[in-house]
């Protein structure tokens, strides 16, 4: 009868230890994730994570692509820490979250200053275009600038579309960034179409249209945007 008793006693104090044991690691990974820093790229140039500090319908997005563009900034090398403090310092003059430019010249570039697309000749971490090159800079020169020189070229081409980048509801969006990139004159107008067959922009841009209708419109270009993001 008392090894019986034992035997239940043992049983019992062992359920206790392993309730104890994952309320113990619970608590742990609890603790840890509330404690642990969450840093921004203002917060710190190293940017160990990147969140969403702000209220974006692309909240969730962000962190979906979080390790590919850590990479790809991680990839500029000396460089990392100088231009993420210039696009954190970009996206406040803009009122945009740093993460959504990030995203946005990850899309087009891959963060790369010097990449060049062979159909238009956009060149660099935002595809300037070749006509809208700095004055007195062809592509080639351009393309042979630091991301964090391009940066700058990229404020002066931006800021005087800012009042254009909030959608209805007072948030600027990634899809308006890349429009105002892409095509201002949209932008400005609020078109839903950037640019129709069988212009030389239509031509240039045409991998853009998804559905091959001849137009490259706001549709097609969030389509684009989510096969990035959404991977």
């Amino acid at each position: 009868m008392l090894t019986d008793i034992e035997n239940i006693a043992k049983l019992i104090l062992m359920s206790v230890i392993k309730v104890l044991f994952v309320f113990m690691c619970f608590s742990f990974i609890t603790v840890v994730s509330l404690t642990r820093p969450l840093i921004s790229i203002e917060l710190s140039a190293n940017m160990e994570e990147l969140i969403n500090i702000a209220d974006y319908t692309e909240a969730k997005s962000v962190l979906k692509v979080k390790k590919k563009i850590l990479t790809a900034v991680d990839d500029l090398g000396k460089e990392k820490v100088t231009f993420l403090k210039e696009v954190n310092r970009i996206a406040k003059e803009l009122g945009v979250d740093p993460s959504l430019l990030l995203i946005k010249f990850y899309i087009e570039s891959k963060i790369k200053p010097w990449e060049r697309n062979k159909q238009s000749g956009a060149s660099g971490i935002f595809q300037l275009m070749p006509a809208n090159m700095p004055k007195g800079m062809t592509a080639k020169q351009f393309r042979t600038l630091t991301a964090t020189e391009q940066l700058k070229h990229y404020e002066v081409y931006i800021l005087p579309l800012k009042k254009y980048l909030r959608n209805k509801d007072g948030k600027i969006e990634i899809e308006n960034l890349y429009v105002g990139n892409l095509c201002p004159a949209a932008l400005v107008e609020g078109r839903e179409t950037l640019y129709s067959a069988p212009s030389q922009a239509y031509l240039q841009n045409k991998g853009l249209d998804c559905n091959r209708d001849g137009k490259i419109t706001r549709k097609d270009l969030r389509k684009v945007i989510n096969s990035y993001i959404e991977k």
